[in-house]
């Protein structure tokens, strides 16, 4: 995912530079996320006592089956799941699939050099999830 927002960050600065350098973006969005996604890990452990407060969600699983993933969060969360709700947003994915205006293509190499430093960044947070 990180390499993704790094891609978008740098799409969206390139217009007002002529000196974008991919490198530094990805740094850039490493601290911002780093610091986040540590902030976050902090939190789910200060309010352990509140389970119902936190709700996680694998990035493949809402690829896998987005209709699902959010009914399991409306349930989560104790909230009313309507047939007319479902319907909409499969209307909705059908109209809208995936890749129909292409692919977005990048790698971790092109905004971060070092495997180590991008595993170092994110070791909490995949520890935390158990991420590997």
């Amino acid at each position: 995912v990180m390499p993704s927002l790094a891609s978008l960050y740098y799409a969206t600065r390139s217009p007002y530079s002529d000196a974008l350098d991919a490198n530094r973006v990805g740094t850039d969005v490493m601290d911002v996320w780093g610091r986040a996604l540590q902030r976050a890990v902090e939190s789910r452990r200060r309010h352990e006592d509140r389970p119902k407060q936190f709700f996680d969600i694998p990035f493949e699983q809402t690829l896998a089956d987005p209709v699902d993933t959010l009914r399991r969060a409306y349930e989560h969360f104790d909230m009313e799941w309507t047939e007319a709700g479902e319907s909409r947003m499969r209307r909705f994915l059908a109209d809208h699939p995936r890749g129909r205006r292409g692919q977005h293509r990048y790698s971790r190499e092109d905004f971060v050099q070092s495997l180590e430093e991008f595993l170092d960044r994110f070791a909490g947070y995949c520890e935390a999830f158990d991420i590997t």
